[in-house]
């Protein structure tokens, strides 16, 4: 992905030396609220991908999946992530379920899934790190 930077030394206040893509500067910015003082929709949001990879990769039904998609969905879009790159890419493997058999599904689906999922996660993962004073991932 393009790097995405307009000022030497900060994005924001994102410091600029941490790989900071365009999509992730922009959905920093719709995060960047009073939303991420909701503890709790920020935690379900977790629970609820960390839920979504486990059922995809264990080969739950699809209206389990489905129901996991929406919480995630309902969560993010409550911490101010409505018409965000994640929450489309959450749509487009929601949207495409349809399609698919109701169990038994190809690994390499399942692995598209988990892994853009992953990737959600991981970028939500990196804004709120970001946006806490002093967090520290290790003791």
């Amino acid at each position: 992905m393009k790097e995405f930077s307009d000022r030497s030394d900060v994005i924001g206040w994102i410091p600029a030396n941490e790989a900071v893509t365009k999509e992730t500067a922009i959905l920093r910015e719709q995060l960047d609220s009073a939303s991420w003082q909701k503890p709790a929709n920020v935690f379900w949001l977790g629970h609820d991908l960390c839920w979504l990879i486990h059922i995809i990769q264990n080969g739950h039904a699809k209206d389990s999946i489905t129901h996991a998609f929406n919480q995630s969905i309902h969560h993010l879009r409550n911490i101010g992530g409505t018409d965000s790159v994640e929450e489309g890419k959450l749509m487009d493997l929601k949207e495409r379920l349809t399609s698919l058999p109701e169990s038994d599904w190809p690994d390499h689906i399942r692995y598209e899934y988990t892994n853009t999922l992953s990737d959600v996660m991981g970028r939500l993962g990196a804004m709120a790190e970001s946006i806490q004073p002093g967090f520290r991932p290790k003791p």
